[in-house]
Order: structure tokens, then C-alpha cells, then sequence
């Protein structure tokens, strides 16, 4: 668990500095414009082929660590233990096999795109295949994620622990 851990700081950090990335580069992008009269080259390609895709996809597994998914269990929290907790590893599992699948068609996607050299035209060519890769990796550490989080409330004997922080519905 410490390595999941760990390899959710380094995402984390990662995501984090695409965000405050993503910040300065608007606010240099509108400064520039106004002031000089010029935008910063390939800025908004920079930030949707890039930081954004950084923001959305590396910090999931983080989110699932930490069980912040929302969730809508009215009915399930009137059940006994032992099926809360069956139902928990049944999805548990189940979201795991298909971010999975999502996992190994963006992999394929993004090796294509390195196959390619793929690249967007802005105001310069801009290669984009490096950020394809950001999918992968954010959903792949969202599968180990998944099935962390279903070997521990097995481990545990219940499904989500109380101070979760998870926002229920």
C-alpha cells in the first residue's frame, strides 16, 4: 500500500503543477494579448492537449484512494455488513474490469499517436502524442486503485470505513 501511495504523490504533484501550470500560462496568455497586443504561442493548444488532460486523468486514483466518489447507497446502508461489503468488492471489481478495458484502448490510442507523431496545428505545429499517454496511466493506477481499495475492505471485513470523507448521495 505504500508504493500505491507513493505513486499517488508523484500524480498528485504532477496534476498540481499542471493546474498552477495551466493558471500562469492563462494569465500570461491575457496579459500578453492586452498589453503587447500578441498571444503566447500555442497557448490554448498547451493547455486542452495538454494540462487539462493532466488535470482530469492523473489525479483519479487519488479520488478512489480516498473513496471522495460520489456514491448513491440509501438502500445498501439498511443492509446486513456482509452483503455491504459483498456489494462493494462486486463493483469494486466490476469498475476495475471496465476502467480496464478504457485503460487498454487508450494505450492503443496513444501508441498509435506516438506511431504517428501526431501533432495539432495552432499557431505553430505542436506535438501532441506525449499527453496521449496521460489516459493510460491515470486510468491504470485507477484499476490498482480499485482493487486496492476491494483487497482492504475484504482485508478489513467492511465495505467503506466510516471517515471515509466520501460525499453519499
Amino acid at each position: 500500500m505504500r508504493l500505491i501511495a507513493n505513486f499517488n504523490r508523484i500524480l498528485m504533484i504532477v496534476a498540481a503543477v499542471a493546474v498552477t501550470t495551466m493558471m500562469l500560462l492563462v494569465i500570461a496568455d491575457v496579459l500578453s494579448s492586452y498589453l503587447l497586443g500578441r498571444q503566447i504561442r500555442n497557448s490554448f493548444e498547451i493547455v486542452a492537449f495538454y494540462l487539462m488532460v493532466a488535470v482530469v486523468f492523473l489525479p483519479l486514483g487519488s479520488v478512489e484512494l480516498s473513496h471522495e466518489h460520489i456514491t448513491t447507497d440509501l438502500m445498501v446502508q439498511a443492509m446486513p455488513r456482509s452483503i455491504r461489503l459483498g456489494l462493494f468488492v462486486l463493483t469494486q471489481l466490476i469498475g476495475a474490469a471496465f476502467v480496464a478495458l478504457l485503460c487498454y484502448q487508450t494505450g492503443i490510442d496513444a501508441l498509435r499517436s506516438y506511431a504517428r507523431n501526431e501533432m495539432v496545428m495552432g499557431t505553430t505545429m505542436l506535438v501532441t502524442w506525449p499527453s496521449r499517454f496521460f489516459l493510460p496511466i491515470g486510468l491504470a493506477f485507477l484499476v490498482i486503485c480499485l482493487l486496492a481499495n476491494a483487497a482492504t475492505a475484504i482485508w478489513r471485513g467492511d465495505a467503506v470505513p466510516e471517515n471515509s470523507g466520501g460525499t453519499q448521495a
